[in-house]
Formats: C-alpha cells, structure tokens, sequence
C-alpha cells in the first residue's frame, strides 16, 4: 500500500473494498484508522470498523437515543 503524502496518526490502516458507503468513501480508499479498547469510546453518528464472522466492515455507529457514547 503506498500513499502520496504522509498519512496521519493511526494505528493500522484498510482499503475500501466495495460501494456501500459511495458518497463518503470511494472503492479502493484507504482509510487511517485508530484503534479503540472501549466501546465507551465510540461516539455517536461516528464511523467504525466493525468485524462480523472474521470480515471487517466499515459502518457508522448511530444511538437510538441519540447518547454521545456507548456505555
């Protein structure tokens, strides 16, 4: 995987792979992503990596009830 310019903090790094998400990632984008050791951690209306059955997806993480985190 190569990048055109320095690529921010993270802890690893995916490639988009698919159309699900279009308007906000592109198939074949790389996303930087950081790694979280809480769900308490995860925001609301946040984007995540989740994993289901050894695939990894990335989803955003939206509370019915509108708190900011998980608890």
């Amino acid at each position: 995987m190569s990048v055109n310019n320095e690529p921010p903090e993270y802890d690893f790094a995916v490639r988009v792979n698919g159309d699900s998400i279009t308007s906000l990632f592109s198939d074949g984008q790389i996303i930087y992503v950081t790694k979280v050791f809480e769900t308490s951690e995860a925001r609301n209306n946040q984007f995540v990596i989740a994993e289901l059955n050894g695939d990894a997806y990335v989803k955003k993480i939206v509370f019915s009830d509108n708190r900011r985190s998980a608890v």
